[in-house]
């Protein structure tokens, strides 16, 4: 009950799924084969570090704004200011209370690309991808979304 509320058994699960991505973890033990449904060891068996890759776009310490955790003895971060769009690099796939969603992952070349001219101001285009590609929003209510700066 350290970390979740829930307990860590949550915790658990979840680093496994973002660990079998092997985009932001660096794993040690057995972490089971998503192509083949075998499943993981037990948390007590794996061992995981954040990569090279997510120590140098996810976690800033100049940058992240820490909060008190749900019990107040430790620290977390309240947001993840990310320098690279994750969701799409990654996909995603999960249920809540009467909402489903599923996004398949993107290209990794085509998001770099598209990193770039959002950095260049070229926003308004790849904001317009975006809501019709991956949200499936009509031409009429994307056109009501943009918002220039």
């Amino acid at each position: 009950m350290k970390y979740h509320p829930h307990g860590d058994a949550s915790i658990g699960d979840a680093l496994i799924q973002i660990g079998q991505r092997d985009l932001l973890i660096d794993m040690q033990g057995n972490w089971g084969n998503i192509y083949t449904g075998d499943a993981a060891a037990a948390s007590r068996y794996i061992e995981a570090r954040l990569s090279k890759f997510a120590l140098d776009v996810i976690y800033n310490p100049k940058t992240t704004v820490w909060q008190l955790s749900y019990d107040g003895r430790n620290k977390e971060p309240v947001t993840l200011p990310v320098k690279f769009p994750l969701l799409l690099a990654s996909g995603i796939e999960g249920i809540a209370v009467g909402l489903a969603c599923k996004i398949l992952p993107h290209n990794f070349c085509e998001l770099i690309q598209g990193s770039i001219d959002v950095l260049r101001n070229k926003k308004q285009i790849y904001f317009l991808i975006l809501l019709q590609e991956v949200l499936q929003i009509s031409e009429i209510t994307m056109k009501a979304c943009v918002v220039e700066e």
